[in-house]
C-alpha cells in the first residue's frame, strides 16, 4: 500500500514538473519581438528577469510620440513588480524625447544623467527613488533610412521592488536593458551606428554621489577647481560628479554648501537632446539664442556651442537649486556664475571638439 502510494505522489510530482516546463516553453515559443519586431526577449531579461512577461506594441492612439514616431512597446513582470516602456524616434521626435527621457527640467536634482558606460552614446537618468530612463542617440549611417534614432527605456518599479538611487544593481540592469534594446532598434531600422559593447558597471546617480571638496573635484565637475577659492566666498565648497564620456548625450555636476545642500546644478545637453530641449514647449525655464540669462530671476542662465560636423551643438546651463523646506535658493553673483557656467562649458565641450562656447554678456 506504500509502495503505490509513492508511485502515485512520484506521477503527480512528474506531471507537475512537466507542466512546469512545457508552460515555460511555450511563453518562450509564443513570445513575438515588440516594438515593431526590433525588441528581442533577451534584451528585456535583464530586468524582466527569468519570470513571465506582458509583452505588447503601443498602438498610435495610446502614442506618446505623435511625431517623428518609429514604434513604441511595453513589457511587464507577469507579477507586475515592474515594468518597461520604450519609445523609439527619428530626429523630428527629439522635442517630445527630450521629455520622456527626463530632460525636460534642468533646473533641480530630479533628472541628473550619467554615462550609461560600455561605450554606448546614452545616459542613464534618474527621476525619483521608481523611476528612472535609460536614453541611448544612434548617429546612422549616410546611406541609413533615418539620419538618428533616438531609443528611450523607462522603467517603473512598484513600491517595494528597489530604489534606483541607493540600488546600484537596478541602475545596472537598466543600463544593460537599454544598450541591448539599443542594439535591435539599429539593427531593426538598418541604422549603422558606431555601438558600444558590454555595461558591466551601474552608472552613478549624481543627486546622491558623496561630492568632494572643489579643489580635488573630478569628471563633469573638474573645471570646477580653479574656482574654488572664489566659490567658497559664495558658500559653494563641494561637487558630485560622473564620469565625463564624451559620447555621453547628457551630463551633469551638482554643488553643495558646507551644511551638505546641494546648491547648484551645472548640465549640458547635446544633439538631439538639445534641439529637443530648446524646441519642447514643456521644458522648464525656455532658453533662447546663443547664451542668455533669466533677469527677473536670477538663478538661471545658459550658453550654446557649436560641435563637430557642423550638425550637432551643445546646450550649457547653470541653475540654482531650492535646497529647504523654505525653497532658499543660493543666488551668486552673474560675473561669477558666467565663470562657473563658461569652464563648466569649455572643459566637457572641448572633450567633444566642440566650439567655445557664447556665453552670456552683462
Amino acid at each position: 500500500m506504500a509502495t503505490k502510494h509513492w508511485w502515485v505522489l512520484g506521477c503527480v510530482v512528474l506531471v507537475v514538473a512537466a507542466s512546469a516546463l512545457a508552460v515555460a516553453q511555450l511563453r518562450k515559443r509564443d513570445f513575438q519581438a515588440i516594438c515593431g519586431g526590433a525588441v528581442q526577449e533577451n534584451s528585456l531579461r535583464y530586468v524582466i528577469g527569468d519570470g513571465g512577461i506582458k509583452a505588447s506594441d503601443v498602438g498610435e492612439p495610446d502614442s506618446e510620440l505623435p511625431f517623428g514616431r518609429l514604434s513604441e512597446c511595453r513589457a511587464s513582470a507577469e507579477d507586475d513588480s515592474t515594468g518597461l516602456t520604450v519609445a523609439v524616434g527619428n530626429l523630428e521626435s527629439s522635442s517630445l524625447m527630450s521629455g520622456l527621457s527626463g530632460h525636460r527640467d534642468l533646473t533641480g536634482l530630479s533628472g541628473t544623467s550619467a554615462p550609461l558606460g560600455g561605450g554606448w552614446p546614452g545616459v542613464l537618468t534618474v527621476k525619483n527613488k521608481d523611476i528612472a530612463y535609460a536614453t541611448v542617440v544612434l548617429k546612422c549611417e549616410r546611406s541609413a533610412p533615418h539620419e538618428g534614432i533616438l531609443v528611450n527605456v523607462k522603467q517603473m518599479l512598484v513600491e517595494g521592488e528597489g530604489n534606483f538611487s541607493s540600488d546600484k544593481r537596478k541602475r545596472l540592469k537598466l543600463a544593460q536593458s537599454g544598450a541591448a534594446i539599443a542594439r535591435d532598434v539599429s539593427k531593426k531600422w538598418a541604422c549603422g551606428s558606431q555601438l558600444g559593447g558590454e555595461v558591466d558597471r551601474a552608472p552613478d546617480d549624481v543627486a546622491v554621489n558623496k561630492p568632494l571638496p572643489l579643489s580635488q573635484a573630478t569628471g563633469t565637475c573638474r573645471a570646477m577647481r580653479p574656482l574654488a577659492a572664489t566659490a567658497k566666498k559664495w558658500g559653494i565648497t563641494r561637487a558630485a560628479s560622473t564620469g565625463s564620456d564624451s559620447r555621453a548625450p547628457a551630463q551633469d555636476c551638482v554643488l553643495s554648501n558646507s551644511k551638505g545642500d546641494r546648491v547648484y546644478r551645472l548640465s549640458a545637453l547635446y544633439g538631439p537632446l538639445e534641439a529637443g530641449f530648446r524646441k519642447s514647449s514643456s521644458s522648464l525655464f525656455q532658453v533662447s539664442g546663443k547664451a542668455g540669462r533669466k533677469e527677473k530671476t536670477p538663478g538661471w542662465a545658459w550658453a550654446g556651442a557649436k560641435c563637430p560636423d557642423g550638425s550637432d551643438a551643445a546646450l550649457f546651463t547653470a541653475s540654482s537649486i531650492e535646497h529647504s523646506k523654505e525653497n532658499k535658493r543660493l543666488i551668486v553673483g552673474a560675473e561669477f556664475e558666467t565663470k562657473m557656467l563658461g569652464a563648466f562649458a569649455r572643459d566637457l565641450g572641448g572633450r567633444r571638439g566642440c566650439d567655445d562656447p557664447s556665453l552670456p554678456t552683462g
